[in-house]
């Protein structure tokens, strides 16, 4: 498919390259053609200073597309956080952790290659294998809370 043509690369430029589904899922698309879509964890946080986000970054449409398997404006309709999640547990999507109080801001990014869990510290420039089992908002925000400590 030529560039411009497909049809959710065509609607988000009809639409000033920006998309909220009813799932608060947020599309993107800039004027260069990165792709961009992302969702906050849909569970409730036990801590307010913490945010999850799920998302696919810096990748076109037709990328995403063959990724994803959504390829018409209506299945865009209907992602969900949660089919972002899955898109995680199978290494497609990314999870950001981000801890946001008055003392400090940082942010930790995960994904999973070939079933294993890295993280990545985009502020020290460092990627490194997850030990832990993180599955829930809380054990990512643990993680990074210790990660932080450690610095």
């Amino acid at each position: 498919m030529k560039p411009g043509t497909h049809p959710i690369e065509k609607y988000l430029k009809d639409n000033m390259g920006h998309y909220i589904n009813p799932f608060s899922v947020e599309t993107t698309l800039d004027d260069d053609g990165v792709f961009d879509i992302s969702a906050r964890w849909p569970d409730a946080f036990a801590v307010p200073d913490y945010n999850l986000e799920i998302s696919i970054t810096d990748t076109t449409v037709e990328e995403f597309s063959k990724l994803s398997g959504i390829n018409t404006v209506e299945q865009l309709h209907f992602v969900s956080p949660h089919m972002l999640i899955e898109m995680f547990h199978k290494g497609i999507a990314r999870l950001c952790c981000m801890i946001d109080n008055p003392d400090y801001y940082y942010e930790l990014r995960f994904y999973k290659k070939n079933g294993r869990l890295y993280m990545i510290d985009e502020e020290e420039d460092i990627r490194r294998p997850v030990k832990q089992n993180l599955e829930t908002p809380g054990d990512f925000f643990e993680y990074t809370k210790n990660y932080i400590s450690d610095l």
